[in-house]
Parts: C-alpha cells; sequence; structure tokens
C-alpha cells in the first residue's frame, strides 16, 4: 500500500470514529484512482457507510455490495471481483481504524 493511500485510509477512518460516518468526499484528499479501478473505490467508500458501528466497526457487508452492484449496473461476472477488493480494503481500513484507537488511548 503507497504512504498517499494509507493517509487516506487513516483520515477516513478518524473521521468515521468522530462522527460514526464515512467523511463527505470534499473533505478528504483522495488518493489518485486509475479509471479503471474507480468504479471498485467507489463501490468501498460509499458501502463503507452502511457498516455497523460499535465498539468497532464491523466488516462490509457481501448484500451491500451485491446491492451497490445491481443499482449501478455491474455485470454479474464482475460483481465477485468487486466483493473480493471491497473485502481486502474493509481489512485495511479497519486495521487502520484499530492501529489509530490503540494510538489513541492511554
Amino acid at each position: 500500500m503507497s504512504q498517499d493511500d494509507r493517509k487516506f485510509l487513516e483520515q477516513v477512518a478518524a473521521w468515521n470514529k468522530e462522527h460514526g460516518k464515512p467523511p463527505p468526499k470534499d473533505l478528504v484528499e483522495v488518493p489518485d484512482v486509475l479509471d479503471a479501478y474507480a468504479d471498485l473505490w467507489e463501490c468501498f467508500l460509499e458501502t463503507g457507510g452502511a457498516r455497523q458501528v460499535g465498539m468497532e466497526a464491523s466488516p462490509i457487508l457481501c448484500s451491500e455490495v451485491e446491492a451497490w452492484c445491481r443499482v449501478y449496473g455491474v455485470a454479474k461476472r464482475r460483481r465477485r471481483l468487486f466483493w473480493r477488493v471491497v473485502r481486502r480494503l474493509d481489512a485495511l481500513w479497519r486495521e487502520l481504524s484499530r492501529e489509530q484507537e490503540k494510538v489513541g488511548k492511554p
């Protein structure tokens, strides 16, 4: 993961912790994403807003990704790829969130 990507995920994790929801897109410095991957990135950002937040953020559900794919017309043959990528991005995001939580505790 590049430093820019890590910085971005840290910013999103911090905002989500403070506000209980993802930040508005215009408040976060979004890393450059190749056009070929922009839809995957959008899926991650938008489905992340549906996660349950308790003691820690829960994973993004497969059903959320499936619904996003249906709404945006993603071909059925590509939906498994979307789920695999979003699941990995989500795991990285939650890992960074936990790290930030540890740093913030006395």
